[in-house]
């Protein structure tokens, strides 16, 4: 279970100033942190879907706090957004979606394929598929052509080693809000992408992969 602090009105207020300094090139994400600057007594549930709409947004938020995740630096500046989102959670503020498969456009390194795929050929029938996390949010989408739209952006800019990866997450166990690995995003999202999206350290059991072509 997790027991983390809601941040109080100080760090809010620092935190809004923080993105509206870093951010301000982007006219979304200021006229969004402008409008909560104008409320400082905004309630914890339009506090997650402002702070939803803007990490969602067309800015490097999203970016630097995966960054952030990834390197376990416990001292960076988005904390503070990631223990809201944690909270939410656990207040049911926003809810965990488990009712239908999701869909993912990624990249993956051609070696951590093949390590995959040998895994999965020389696993034991009694044993899972192979394990893996996450240390940072992940996206997904009810949709699957939101993943392959994804994946064609990514197209454009793949390396020599690596693979376009479609990821299908099948539903996972009831789960209660304090255990929920993902949160239903979708009311809150800047754009209709039907976003579902998973915390930091979700757990996924890869059990197949499919060589498909999707650009044909």
């Amino acid at each position: 279970r997790f027991f983390i602090e809601y941040p109080n009105k100080n760090e809010i207020t620092n935190f809004n100033h923080f993105l509206l300094e870093k951010y301000h090139k982007s006219n979304k994400m200021k006229l969004l942190i402008e409008q909560l600057l104008l409320n400082i007594a905004i309630p914890k549930e339009i506090l997650v879907k402002y702070w939803i709409r803007a990490y969602t947004c067309e800015s490097d938020f999203y970016k630097e706090t995966n960054y952030c995740l990834e390197k376990q630096d416990k001292e960076n500046d988005f904390n503070i957004f990631i223990r809201v989102l944690y909270k939410s959670l656990q207040k049911e503020i926003i809810s965990p979606f488990i009712d239908k498969k999701l869909y993912r456009g990624s990249v993956i390194k051609k070696d951590e394929l093949e390590y995959i795929n040998n895994s999965l050929k020389n696993k034991k029938d009694d044993l899972p598929g192979c394990l893996c996390y996450n240390k940072s949010f992940l996206s997904s989408s009810l949709e699957e052509k939101v993943a392959i739209y994804f994946m064609k952006k990514k197209k454009e800019i793949l390396k020599k080693n690596e693979e376009l990866v479609l990821f299908e997450i099948d539903k996972g166990k009831k789960i209660d809000c304090n255990n929920a690995s993902n949160a239903d995003v979708q009311p809150f999202s800047f754009h209709d992408e039907k976003e579902i999206l998973f915390f930091p350290f979700s757990s996924f059991e890869i059990i197949k992969v499919e060589k498909i072509n999707l650009f044909n």
